[in-house]
């Protein structure tokens, strides 16, 4: 039987592996759609997808509530509990998928008249029904199970799926497009696979899984389900808003500029998940277990990791992101896409959502959702407010501001409550790793800069040279101010490489 770090390691290389699928993919196929459809088809089907989110609304915090109830029912490896949390989980998932058919069709008939496009209506409409297939099987289908795999620390399997579902997407779509077909059949065709990778997860939960049908529902999960909802919100708030005010108050057009930004920016954030997806199901672990010390030292050591991986990553970011939509865009003359003002804020953006993440996994394992409503709520309501009035004044760039301002905000929530509430530590830990972060990313972006000066990037390759000098002189500048200011991290997390290193070296060695 896997132990915990085994579990998380595994999850992490499994996770790593599928971020890089889909972030290579999700760079293809873009660029096709662009190509072969123009900004307003590519505009219209991430809008789409975006309002098809919203009814994730409907699950009234359920999954967090149910992964946090199984945290202590798997621990304790009680089968009844675990499908009592399973069966009532299920249920409720798929009264969801029933209301998102309705929602899905009255979606097709009123969305081609809110948008502004020139597409036929018909089109619009059948790709509303077509993009919202996939919707529904992941709710009706798989959802349930993928958080259970998530509290068991098995996600290594959903994304394993995940990882062929993507890779089979992108090139039938990649081979539709190139053989002339419209929008409608290569999204068809997209919705076909995705719609196997539920059907494929529920068949492997069933074979692994003692699941009892006839165990009578654990009707408390659902009671516990309101204080997950407002973080639930939030976070739909966070990931829709920009988009669907962008829908509304401007044209489509924006919306594919918007996404083709995104394209690197959640692309980076995924690539961090790499790291962090796994570990909440670990903190989860200790705290069913009451081990606050081991939770403590953990989080010391993952804070001081998440502001390493800003520190370099977003600081390249900052400095190559223009250039690279310039590249990306190549050749697409229908909206103009190089936006540097909107890119800059919408990366530093990103970088306040990384840094809270080591508060909110915490505060997600040990389950204190009620207590931070409050915080979700407020976030969620200063992200629509500012967008919304500064859309008006400053177009796309407004919608980046609102991000912004609200991520700053729940992060500081997040990092205040931890400390009062949760793991007892200086509030002056957080906020010195911050300015550590924020004085690292400044040094760098300003020599990483006098590189672009010395630099034409007028082609891909010359694109790589300047991100790989970029790429050094961040890491050379983070690894000499950890060493000044966070020596101790510095050296744990060496050496929990070399561990980790030689463990490897020697199970190889074993193998042989």
């Amino acid at each position: 039987m896997k132990s915990r770090g085994q579990k998380a390691l595994l999850n992490s290389i499994v996770l790593g592996g599928y971020q890089i699928t889909h972030f290579i993919c999700g760079l293809i196929l873009p660029r096709f759609y662009l190509l072969n459809f123009g900004s307003e088809y590519t505009g219209i089907a991430s809008s789409i997808t975006q309002l098809l989110s919203f009814i994730s609304i409907l699950q009234f915090g359920i999954a967090g509530s149910s992964r946090f109830a199984l945290y202590k029912v798997l621990a304790n490896d009680d089968v009844k509990g675990i499908s009592g949390i399973v069966n009532a989980t299920q249920s409720y998932m798929r009264k969801i998928a029933v209301v998102l058919l309705a929602y899905i069709g009255i979606l097709a008939f009123i969305y081609p008249y809110i948008a502004d496009t020139t597409l036929p209506a018909l089109d619009v409409f059948l790709l509303v029904l077509i993009i919202g297939a996939s919707s529904f099987s992941r709710y009706f289908f798989g959802l349930t199970y993928q958080i259970l795999l998530t509290a068991d620390q098995r996600l290594y399997v959903y994304n394993g799926i995940a990882i062929v579902s993507t890779i089979l997407n992108t090139g039938l779509a990649v081979l539709l497009m190139q053989a002339g077909y419209n929008i409608h059949l290569v999204k068809l065709g997209s919705a076909t696979i995705f719609v196997l990778t539920p059907i494929l997860l529920s068949l492997y939960v069933r074979k692994t899984y003692q699941i009892d049908r006839k165990v009578p529902q654990d009707k408390s999960v659902l009671k516990s389900r309101w204080d997950v909802m407002w973080h639930s919100i939030a976070n739909i708030v966070h990931d829709s808003t920009d988009l669907i005010v962008l829908t509304i108050f401007t044209n489509v057009k924006y919306v594919s500029v918007y996404t083709v930004h995104y394209l690197v920016i959640n692309g980076l954030f995924q690539i961090m998940s790499i790291f962090t997806n796994s570990l909440e199901a670990a903190f989860g672990n200790m705290f069913a277990k009451n081990e606050q010390e081991t939770a403590y030292h953990n989080l010391e050591q993952y804070e001081f990791f998440i502001g390493c991986f800003v520190s370099v990553i977003f600081s390249c970011a900052l400095v190559l992101i223009v250039p690279f939509v310039q590249l990306y865009t190549a050749g697409v003359t229908d909206v103009n896409y190089t936006v540097p003002l909107f890119a800059t804020i919408a990366v530093v953006a990103q970088m306040v959502m990384c840094i809270r993440q080591p508060y909110l996994t915490i505060v997600r394992a040990a389950g204190h959702y009620k207590q931070t409503r409050n915080g979700a709520i407020a976030e969620a309501v200063i992200n629509i407010v500012l967008s919304v009035i500064l859309t008006y004044f400053f177009g796309i760039i407004g919608v980046a501001i609102g991000t912004l301002v609200a991520n700053i905000f729940r992060t500081l929530q997040f990092a205040t409550y931890l400390r009062k509430n949760i793991i007892n530590r200086p509030l002056r830990k957080p906020v010195l790793i911050m300015l550590w972060i924020t004085i690292n990313t400044i040094v760098v972006c300003a020599l990483s800069q006098l590189v672009l000066n010395a630099i034409v990037i007028n082609s891909w390759w010359l694109w790589i040279i300047a991100g790989v000098a970029c790429c050094c002189i961040a890491l050379v500048v983070t690894i000499l101010s950890a060493f000044v200011f966070y020596r101790k991290q510095l050296f744990a997390t060496v050496n929990f490489a070399k561990r980790l290193l030689f463990k490897r070296k020697k199970s190889s060695v074993q193998s042989e």
